[in-house]
């Protein structure tokens, strides 16, 4: 699942830094929440390969310039 929104300043900082920001521990969801330019997104996906992850992360800030 992704999930973004439109954040700057502080709401942005909050919004990145909130409980809930990441899946929670023993869900078998690794994510997480990022910032590019002003858009934050979540990403989560049921496995624990990182690299996928950072891989998917890369993919949507790519396809969000």
């Amino acid at each position: 699942m992704i999930l973004t929104e439109t954040a700057s300043g502080p709401q942005a900082d909050a919004m990145l830094n909130q409980r809930g920001s990441s899946p929670p521990p023993g869900s078998g969801l690794i994510g997480g929440s990022y910032r590019e330019g002003s858009i934050i997104f979540s990403v989560s996906i049921r496995s624990t390969d990182q690299a996928k992850l950072q891989a998917l992360v890369a993919e949507v800030r790519r396809n969000l310039k």
